[in-house]
């Protein structure tokens, strides 16, 4: 499994197409918190947004094939959970919308939250490649960067070497080594931090 966490998004697609079960378990994962934070983010409740995850994944599986750039699967699952969230939410809600808005908003022809989402679909796909880039590097990297940054409560660098075995003076130079690492890594995807 840990190969596939290693693997391009084109390498994965292409698996994936391949009806290679470990490369559509990877993709899932890999994507998962994008589509649940795009669908939370629409205020859709925990419970429709575990609705809106399963619907996205069944039309992935059916629709990838479709998909033309493949660096551009993370716009496509973004768009698609909108549109997912846009269908639940008039079904809730049916006497808010008229059928003709419900289908310009469905077919995306008409975006009433475009400008305040276009900033939040930047920053989401940003936090993407950055966890993809955190996934290619070695173990104690991923979980340092773990712990320092993405920990509900961040550790200090005390408990972070009490988590990883290591002693507490060397977190520093090891955190310094780290992102160097994952500089390198998101400049050789052609993403400028």
């Amino acid at each position: 499994m840990e190969d596939y966490r290693r693997m391009a998004d084109a390498e994965l697609i292409s698996a994936c197409l391949q009806n290679d079960k470990h490369a559509w378990d990877a993709l899932i994962r890999r994507y998962s918190r994008l589509i649940y934070a795009t669908a939370l983010r629409f205020g859709t409740t925990p419970e429709d947004a575990n609705d809106v995850f399963q619907t996205v994944c069944i039309t992935m599986l059916h629709q990838l094939s479709t998909l033309q750039d493949h660096r551009k699967l993370s716009t496509w699952l973004i768009t698609l959970t909108r549109r997912k969230c846009y269908r639940l939410k008039m079904l809730h809600r049916p006497g808010l919308v008229s059928l003709e808005q419900a289908c310009e908003v469905v077919e995306g022809l008409h975006d009433p939250l475009a400008s305040s989402l276009e900033a939040e679909v930047w920053v989401l796909e940003r936090q993407q490649i950055l966890r993809q880039a955190v996934e290619t590097l070695g173990e104690k990297c991923r979980e340092l960067i773990r712990h320092l940054y993405y920990d509900d409560q961040p550790a200090s660098h005390k408990v972070a070497a009490e988590r990883l075995a290591v002693s507490a003076a060397s977190i520093g130079r090891m955190r310094e080594r780290c992102l160097k690492k994952l500089k390198d890594v998101l400049i050789g995807r052609g993403f400028r931090p």
